[in-house]
């Protein structure tokens, strides 16, 4: 399911910045799902994207991402600040080298709010 206010101020800063958003809503898929839902991402040719999803989700879509070649140079994921915690403050260690370590390097979380992790 997709955030609708966070997909209403995207939209809107979208329409009026004459750029392009291509939604692409992940409802808990499989692996094999996952691949035909990102396609028309892979299609698109856009560079930055913002993933609005939670982290139990994570590594399934940014493995899948790296595989679909999503992830990576030239590309930029921005992801909902609901994933900080996950990638932050509990210090989520990948395996050095593997897919889901290459997907998230270079990346970043967008929160709404300062300073830093208590």
């Amino acid at each position: 399911m997709m955030d609708t206010a966070y997909w209403s101020v995207i939209n809107g800063y979208a329409a009026m910045n004459d750029m392009n958003v291509l939604p692409v809503p992940l409802p808990r898929p499989t692996k094999e799902e996952l691949m035909e839902q990102l396609k028309p991402l892979l299609d698109s040719k856009l560079n930055y994207i913002i993933g609005v999803f939670f982290s139990d989700n994570y590594a399934m879509i940014m493995e899948t991402a790296y595989e679909m070649g999503l992830v990576g140079d030239g590309k930029m994921w921005l992801f909902c600040g609901s994933l900080a915690e996950y990638l932050y403050k509990f210090d989520a260690h990948f395996e050095i080298g593997s897919d889901l370590a290459k997907a998230t390097y270079g990346n970043a979380v967008i929160t709404d709010g300062g300073g830093g992790w208590t």
